[in-house]
Parts: structure tokens; sequence; C-alpha cells
């Protein structure tokens, strides 16, 4: 989807045009808030009309995923219950469980990733399924 709907401050344009600008840091401590452009009935209607973003069965091999992801999950876990003393004695004595553990803690940081894109997504949609707010009935 290559429109925005929030733009920066940096990019957001006026009514007449120019680029906005943020406060002056010697201004003091208030900032402006960068405004938000406003998307036509058209735009609207075009991202308000999405599909599913998977099928059935991605979101049964998902969820297949998110049970076994359960192990590295303890592991990252385990990793932030330790002391640096602790994991450097396990690196020195252990070398080869220390990499499969580091190996297990970067995995489920990028799971982890997916799943914040996941639910930022999930959250994108129901805003704007969302017709509570405009007092349509579903």
């Amino acid at each position: 989807m290559a429109k925005t709907i929030v733009a920066t401050a940096n990019a957001t344009k006026t009514k007449q045009g120019h680029k906005s600008r943020p406060a002056s840091p010697k201004r003091g401590n208030s900032r402006r808030k960068a405004r938000e452009p406003e998307m036509t009935d058209e735009e609207m209607m075009e991202i308000a009309d999405f599909g599913p973003a998977i099928d059935e069965k991605q979101m049964q091999k998902l969820e297949q995923i998110a049970q076994e992801v359960g192990v590295i999950r303890r592991l990252t876990l385990l990793a932030c219950a330790r002391s640096a003393d602790a994991l450097s004695k396990i690196s020195l004595e252990s070398p080869a469980v220390y990499g499969e553990l580091r190996d297990s803690v970067d995995a489920f940081k990028k799971h982890a990733a997916g799943l914040l894109d996941l639910a930022e997504s999930a959250s994108f949609r129901m805003a704007i399924a969302d017709c509570r707010a405009q007092g349509v009935e579903a």
C-alpha cells in the first residue's frame, strides 16, 4: 500500500503547499503537533475496502509456529534471568550450548518483530473497519 495516512512533521504539507517545520528549540519546550494530511472520501474508501490479509490455512500455520516458539521464548527468558557473569561462564565452559542459546534468542527476536508487524496490521485493519465512531451500524 503506497499511500501513507500520517506524514512526518518534515514532510507534512500545509494548505499553502509549503512544508511545515518543527518548533524551534529556542521557543521553549512546546512543540507544534504535526498536521495529518486530510484524505478524500475516495482515498478512505480505497483503504477501507480490504480483503483478508491471510487465509485459514496460513492462520493455522502461524498458530502452529506460535505453539512451537515456546522453547525459544523460554530460552530468551532464561538469558534475561542470568547475570553477565553467569552467561560469560556458559560461553567459556560450554561454547556450543552458548551458541545455540544465542541463536535461539536471535530467532525469538525475529519472531517477536514479526508478531509486532502482525499486531500493527491487525490494529490498523480494526481501526479502518470500525464503524462505531461514525455512528454506522454494521
